[in-house]
């Protein structure tokens, strides 16, 4: 009798204990994908990113639309931590977002700064994935609401093709720029030279890498840029390589 009363004694402490600590335990498992960034007690994150892609490079890759545009076009909006890796797959709030009476309202803003670009995805689905990937680890300080609006409120000012173009950075197969002139002209489109950018790219020869998209980082609520914070991460462009933007799909 003894050493029962003993084992429950042990069972009720360790329960506690775990209880208390906040572990996991088999009841409250919930599947992720694998190789993507996870934690159920992240609700804070340290800026967002706005991602550009730079869409005829995407193109090479992927089978994209004719109407594809030669130009960059939203990929999404990223919580991201203080070392720039972004928060994906978070928990999403209970009972679950309805997003369709939003895209519904937002739609036409929507499909002019965030339309698909290939023909295996439509734009909401897109919208989608990227809310439930990336946008939830903005939740709750965000709300879906806040973060379509500032979605398009940002890339609907941010014409960064424009700003390249002034800057004499064109499309072509020959003309190649340093790393410099790109986030130079990026910086001038955010409004402050100051502010450092995150640029990603895809190989191309043992000289030259493709620009693919850039990220330009904002505070946490969407209204103002900041300078993005130093990072580990190595997106593609390699240092010494010149970097061109294809000018075709």
């Amino acid at each position: 009798m003894a050493a029962i009363l003993s084992s429950v004694i042990c069972i009720f402490m360790i329960s506690s204990l775990i209880l208390l600590l906040g572990l996991p335990n088999n009841n409250n498992n919930i599947s992720i994908p694998r190789g993507h960034n996870y934690n159920i007690n992240q609700i804070n994150y340290h800026h967002m990113e706005l991602i550009l892609t730079w869409v005829p490079t995407f193109c090479k890759m992927k089978q994209c639309l004719p109407s594809a545009p030669i130009d960059f076009t939203l990929h999404g909006l990223w919580p991201a931590d203080n070392a720039g890796v972004s928060l994906t797959y978070c928990p999403p709030p209970s009972p679950p977002i309805d997003l369709t009476p939003l895209f519904n309202t937002l739609r036409a803003d929507l499909e002019l700064i965030w339309p698909t670009v290939t023909p295996f995805m439509s734009s909401q689905d897109l919208w989608e994935h990227e809310y439930k990937k990336h946008g939830l680890c903005a939740f709750p300080l965000l709300s879906a609401q806040q973060y379509f609006r500032s979605a398009i409120q940002m890339t609907g000012n941010m014409d960064l093709l424009h700003f390249f173009s002034n800057k004499n950075i064109l499309p072509s197969d020959h003309t190649a720029y340093t790393r410099t002139q790109i986030t130079g002209a990026a910086r001038e489109a955010m409004g402050n030279q100051r502010f450092d950018i995150y640029i990603s790219c895809k190989h191309f020869n043992r000289t030259h890498d493709k620009l693919y998209e850039i990220h330009l980082c904002l505070d946490q609520m969407v209204t103002n840029y900041m300078t993005c914070p130093q990072s580990p991460l190595f997106r593609g462009c390699s240092p010494g390589k010149l970097i061109l933007l294809p000018p075709s799909m």
